[in-house]
């Protein structure tokens, strides 16, 4: 870079600093470099060490500091990056964020917590429905129903077990099983031809005991 740099053009320019800043040591060091004014040209100088740098294997990154109050309006900054990570923006020492790409880190974000915040929603209502299903057939607020649920829908009627229905030992002769409640377990009651009208009760069967549920709302 230094050998294609015409000094003539500008005597006010000291070869000698132009020299060390394309040997790229203070880069190397980690020393950042800030060039300040409008129209001094800047940007060249800054391709040109870019260059240079990058003709001695060192990875560098340019920030323009426009948008910092603190740091001159025309100020730019050239820091070495860390040792494998060419492909990636570095922020120089005096920012706290690069702002080469904050714009798209803070786009990123909101997409990504939109994204999540709309899973969260969808899953609240898939869980919700749920819900109020088990409620609608049994009686009870939970995600899954009971074995022996507080209400069990049989033969187009309701029977009432309670909601912390306790277990007996209620003979099943004369019963045949008739179904199945909302949570699996088995449903016994006498069979059409042996009664007349709608039967007042039915038993619950778990693996562990019985349990009897009475109609609901009358015969």
């Amino acid at each position: 870079m230094a050998r294609d740099f015409d000094f003539d053009g500008n005597p006010n320019i000291n070869p000698a600093a132009v020299h060390t800043l394309a040997a790229g040591d203070w880069i190397r060091k980690g020393l950042p470099l800030c060039l300040l004014g409008a129209g001094t040209g800047k940007s060249p100088l800054f391709i040109g060490l870019d260059t240079a740098a990058g003709h001695t294997s060192i990875c560098v990154g340019i920030f323009a500091a426009g948008q910092r109050a603190w740091v001159s309006r025309w100020g730019t900054g050239l820091r070495a990056a860390p040792k494998g990570n060419c492909g990636e923006r570095v922020r120089p020492w005096w920012w706290k964020s690069d702002p080469c790409d904050s714009c798209g880190v803070k786009r990123g974000k909101w997409v990504a917590g939109g994204a999540l915040g709309a899973v969260i929603v969808v899953a609240l209502v898939v869980v919700g429905v749920r819900v109020w299903d088990v409620h609608q057939m049994t009686s009870d607020w939970a995600l899954w129903p009971k074995e022996v649920p507080s209400k069990v829908q049989f033969a187009n009627r309701d029977y009432k077990c309670g909601a912390n229905p306790m277990p007996n030992t209620h003979s099943l002769d004369g019963l045949t099983k008739r179904g199945k409640t909302a949570g699996g377990a088995d449903i016994y009651s006498a069979s059409p031809g042996t009664q007349s009208g709608t039967a007042t009760w039915i038993v619950i069967m778990t693996g562990q005991a019985t349990y009897t549920c009475d109609l609901m709302g009358g015969p």
